[in-house]
């Protein structure tokens, strides 16, 4: 467990078809030609601090500059925002209701975002789009982390289907601490002992242990269980630089550059110094 955020206990994968998770299906992750059984370099430094700059993302720490709700058990920093995090910039955003829907038991007037006016109304097909808060999803939330580690956004700002592709699979049983764990729809970032940090989803169900209070509430960045359900772990590989032969060349020299070459070391040679002994 990492010190300072408690591990929930309730598994965002275990939520299949709900509308809390990403856009990319199942085949788009276990079919990426990304995935590889080959041993994958590991650099424990690198790993680190990826769960170390989620981790301290999650508090409420530097680079997240909205703060916490007080008063609250638990980290409730960065909340969950459907499509937060996918601006041309890697970082929190206003979130959208593109293709989101709600699920059928949660309110329709919580959590309205700016990015939502428009898209309000019934047409939804489980209700209102109410949603867009300024914060992260799953994938903006893992884009983000990276970008800040690696200094470049080398997973990208698309679904977990297309991040994937920029990923190469961990054979199984060899995930190492900072390597992104893939669920149907859901992506996290690989803690240690069975847990992940991650942007679990819009929601926490009542009556559940991360949320007993009887009534749905915002979800927020925090460590979760592995649990069940896992496609694969990932990890981001950083290519090897590309290498250009040197030209050399073999045997005799064509005769025509040859005597080129002699004239010129001829000319290239200084004048003699005159003699001034006379």
């Amino acid at each position: 467990m990492i010190a300072g955020l408690a591990v929930a206990l309730v598994v965002p994968a275990t939520y299949a078809g709900s509308v809390v998770f990403g856009v990319a299906g199942t085949a788009a992750l276990a079919g990426s030609p990304a995935a590889s059984r080959q041993a994958l370099p590991h650099d424990p430094t690198t790993g680190q601090a990826l769960v170390s700059e989620a981790k301290q993302i999650a508090l409420g720490e530097s680079p997240w500059t909205k703060g916490c709700v007080p008063n609250t058990n638990g980290p409730h920093c960065v909340p969950y925002s459907w499509g937060g995090g996918h601006e041309e910039q890697p970082g929190p955003s206003d979130g959208n209701c593109q293709t989101w829907t709600r699920d059928p038991g949660v309110p329709k007037t919580l959590f309205s975002g700016p990015k939502c006016a428009s898209t309000v109304s019934k047409k939804h097909l489980l209700g209102y789009g109410d949603n867009g808060t300024y914060g992260l999803d799953c994938s903006g939330f893992t884009r983000w982390v990276y970008y800040l580690v690696y200094r470049k956004d080398v997973v990208g700002g698309g679904s977990t289907g297309t991040q994937i592709k920029n990923l190469r699979r961990v054979p199984a049983g060899e995930q190492e601490p900072g390597d992104l764990v893939f669920f149907p729809h859901h992506v996290g970032i690989y803690a240690s002992n069975g847990t992940m940090i991650d942007e679990p989803h819009t929601y926490d169900r009542p009556d559940t242990k991360i949320n007993p209070s009887g009534r749905w509430v915002q979800a927020y960045a925090r460590v979760d269980s592995v649990g069940k359900n896992v496609l694969g772990y990932y990890r981001y590989v950083i290519p090897a630089p590309m290498v250009t032969p040197t030209p050399t060349l073999t045997g005799r020299l064509p005769t025509t550059l040859a005597r080129l070459n002699v004239e010129y070391s001829v000319a290239s040679l200084p004048e003699p110094e005159p003699d001034l002994r006379n």
